[in-house]
């Protein structure tokens, strides 16, 4: 498909094997398509627009398929807006992107949806106004901006997590003060929904081997059926304007909730293994679904191909 060109987008040089089975499986379609690093995207403003560049010269791929990309958003969305603007399109979107990296609001625009969350109270590091919340203990705290359960906490009781909240705490590496959200710790059986363009393709539970769900290394999973937390999972990805997405739900006994939607779902292999579909042949096809017309996308003029 000449027509057609793919960027996979990653942030580091070794993203692990779902960017670049996802390349593979594109070339092997007949599509021309690259992984690319943050390391080597750029920009060049000439006094009136900016460019999106990559290894330092203008490109303007037909689809980016952006991956892993948290640390290093505030730059992306502005390149990627910038190739925008001249013909490409970025899957997933980059203004749900924007909204799924941020806990605060993804609960603001599910709320706003009607899609059941959990409460919760929000906190700068280092809190010195703190009043014990309405929702009972146990809590948990985990960092607005934080991904692949990196921070998650458990704390017993108020004083413990008053404790955590208000401690004082090292900057950021540019001086930046974050934030952490409270929550009540649930303890139903957790849910993984991968919707794409609007249903449900896989729906696996996790249980914790110990403490509490942040990652699957610490969780035993199986393939479930069930329409409830696929009909939720749903309404998150479409509240967010996202084309796809894995929304991790916990089961409250009459109803689910949810804990968070990701954006760039790093365990295809692991789901579409569990259910039983191939979900990087899945995304492919939503991606193709979604590109524009050739006269609308220039050529790829950076990137060699190789990976």
């Amino acid at each position: 498909m000449s027509e057609l060109d793919l960027a996979v987008l990653v942030h580091l040089d070794d993203p692990g094997p779902q960017p670049q089975a996802l390349v593979d499986a594109a070339r092997a379609r007949g599509i021309a398509a690259s992984r690319w690093t943050m390391r080597s995207l750029s920009g060049s403003f000439d006094g009136e627009r900016l460019t999106c560049c990559y290894e330092g010269r203008p490109v303007a791929p037909g689809i980016v398929l952006t991956q892993g990309l948290n640390r290093s958003w505030p730059l992306a969305a502005q390149l990627l807006g910038a190739a925008v603007a001249t013909g490409t399109e970025v899957v997933n979107p980059i203004s749900g992107s924007s909204v799924a990296l941020d806990k605060v609001a993804t609960a603001v625009a599910l709320g706003a949806a009607s899609v059941p969350t959990l409460r919760f109270q929000v906190h700068p590091w280092g809190a010195r106004q703190l009043s014990e919340p309405s929702f009972p203990a146990p809590y948990v705290t985990k960092p607005t901006g934080g991904s692949n359960g990196r921070g998650v906490l458990d704390h017993p009781d108020w004083p413990a997590a008053a404790a955590w909240l208000g401690a004082d705490r090292a900057l950021g590496p540019t001086g930046e003060i974050g934030a952490e959200l409270l929550q009540p710790l649930a303890s139903g059986l957790e849910r993984r929904v991968l919707v794409m363009d609007g249903r449900a393709r896989a729906i696996v539970a996790r249980r914790p081997l110990t403490g509490i769900v942040a990652s699957w290394r610490n969780a035993e999973a199986w393939a479930i059926e069930d329409p409830e937390a696929a009909r939720v999972a749903v309404a998150a990805v479409d509240a967010l304007g996202l084309a796809y997405g894995a929304v991790d739900l916990i089961d409250l006994g009459d109803r689910c909730a949810v804990l968070e939607v990701n954006c760039w779902p790093r365990d295809l292999e692991v789901l579409g293994r569990l259910c039983g579909v191939n979900l990087f042949e899945a995304l492919l096809d939503l991606v193709l679904a979604r590109r524009r017309s050739p006269s609308a996308a220039p050529p790829l003029e950076g990137g060699d191909g190789n990976s």
